[in-house]
């Protein structure tokens, strides 16, 4: 009733003395205590209405946000969206470094700018000194279809490394179901799903030394593809979930303080709306920032070391072939095939060692 039932009302209130727990019930303020009612209710409803206001700004971009995540987890092919990525990068770059008139032009500081991106040397037919009589166009060009072929040689080395790891430890494509990790199962079900049913059936449960030479290009290729998908979506994901909680962060903290635009005649909403979408912007260019300069420098995925599969198979046969009865004395070989003593090895395994 202080508040919004007027200045009539209010100082009737601080004449009698009114406590703030006392019901207020006469003929005289009925009116006003209904009035007073109205504007409370329409009180609250601004303050949900604006809440809801400021929330629609933070989930819109939430959606854009979620919609690229789920783009990148369900893409069978993420090689597209890195070179967007790369190539609107190296525009800016091709764009900050060449302004204007050539005289103008920082190539060396181009050249540096583009080695955060591209971690290999340059070719000697694409230098400093060449650039100077090339269009920016041309040097974007260049460089654009330098960065491809370097995405391309690096699948093909992962594909390559995997598969002769694998044949080097006499593993099978199956093994990859066996080792801790999800990553390889993920590789697995990739390669899978680019060889099809009927060859994965037929070359899984063999040693990929013995398999003839088409057949381990072709595992090769997917390898490659498979190992390189799984790079992108983690470095992806990674850099998108990072900056996204720093931007959630950053978004608090201007809502926290945006009603006090107010007092400079701003309309608080309209100063959030238009602040987070900048902030927007510099979450999006920072996004791709980071997964531009990280991709050709992170460690491809390697093949899983192979001794606790292979130790696995090894125990099983030594179970299979074991006498039953047999006692095996604690500095006997063990049965395993470990080449160590048992009680050194399965046996402390079962607590039985030291």
């Amino acid at each position: 009733m202080r508040r919004f039932g007027g200045a009539s009302v209010a100082n009737i209130m601080e004449r009698l003395g009114i406590e703030e727990d006392v019901p207020i019930e006469h003929n005289l303020v009925s009116k006003a205590i209904e009035n007073a009612q109205i504007r409370v209710e329409g009180y609250n409803f601004d303050i949900r209405k604006h809440l809801l206001e400021y929330d629609d700004v933070i989930n819109k971009q939430r959606q854009v946000i979620y919609e690229q995540r789920r783009k990148v987890l369900s893409e069978e092919e993420t090689k597209p969206i890195i070179m967007d990525i790369i190539e609107e990068e190296i525009s800016d770059l091709v764009a900050l470094y060449t302004p204007g008139h050539p005289e103008d032009w920082d190539l060396e500081g181009l050249y540096t700018a583009i080695r955060t991106i591209i971690p290999l040397p340059l070719p000697q037919s694409l230098t400093v000194a060449m650039w100077e009589s090339m269009h920016p166009r041309e040097i974007e060009d260049e460089l654009l279809t330098l960065a491809e072929r370097i995405y391309d040689e690096a699948q093909e080395a992962m594909g390559r490394e995997m598969l002769r790891l694998i044949q080097r430890n006499g593993l099978r494509l199956a093994d990859l179901l066996n080792f801790d990790g999800g990553v390889y199962k993920l590789v697995y079900e990739d390669v899978k799903r680019q060889l099809g049913d009927e060859l994965i059936e037929k070359v899984r449960s063999k040693p990929l030394f013995r398999l003839d030479s088409a057949t381990q290009e072709e595992l090769k290729d997917a390898f490659g593809k498979a190992l390189a998908r799984e790079r992108n979506r983690q470095v992806i994901l990674s850099v998108v979930d990072n900056l996204w909680i720093r931007h959630l962060t950053d978004l608090d903290d201007l809502r926290t303080g945006i009603g006090l635009r107010a007092y400079g005649q701003q309309d608080p909403l309209i100063a959030f709306k238009r602040e987070a979408h900048e902030m927007y912007e510099g979450l999006m260019a920072a996004i791709r920032h980071d997964i531009a300069r990280l991709i050709f420098h992170v460690s491809p995925i390697r093949a899983p070391e192979p001794l606790p599969a292979r130790r696995m198979r090894t125990k099983s046969r030594a179970s299979r072939n074991k006498k039953p009865g047999k006692k095996v004395g604690r500095n006997d070989p063990c049965p395993c095939g470990s080449g160590k003593k048992y009680k050194r090895c399965c046996l402390r395994a079962r607590g039985g060692g030291w």
